[in-house]
């Protein structure tokens, strides 16, 4: 059973492996937004799992936001675009591409993604 973190966590995995390749860089700052949206519940050994599980069967970001929107509460969906929105902006920069990214999974979580 997943939890609303297993979620987030999945997410979050989700949108850096879009481009077919996990790298330390990348996954050190999932852990690090990961600690800031879970707080106390973080853990580590379960976001290693929830890593080698997004490796072997990768699904595309959006249609994963679109099917776990009901399943969270509208605060849990603010935070996961928040953690989304920190992943994409974490090289310092937010390439249009990837705000178009943004806005697609404010739209499939539900959510109104300000300019």
């Amino acid at each position: 059973m997943y939890t609303v973190e297993d979620r987030i966590l999945h997410a979050l995995l989700l949108l850096v492996v879009a481009d077919g390749h996990v790298d330390a860089d990348e996954l050190a700052k999932v852990r690090e937004v990961a600690r800031d949206l879970c707080g106390a519940s973080f853990d580590d050994e379960r976001l290693d799992e929830l890593a080698q599980e997004v490796r072997d069967a990768p699904e595309d970001v959006i249609d994963y936001l679109a099917r776990i929107r009901g399943l969270l509460e509208p605060d849990e969906r603010r935070r996961l675009l928040a953690g989304l929105r920190a992943i994409a902006g974490a090289d310092g920069t937010v390439a249009d591409a990837e705000r178009i990214e943004l806005a697609k999974a404010a739209e499939a979580l539900g959510l109104d993604e300000p300019s």
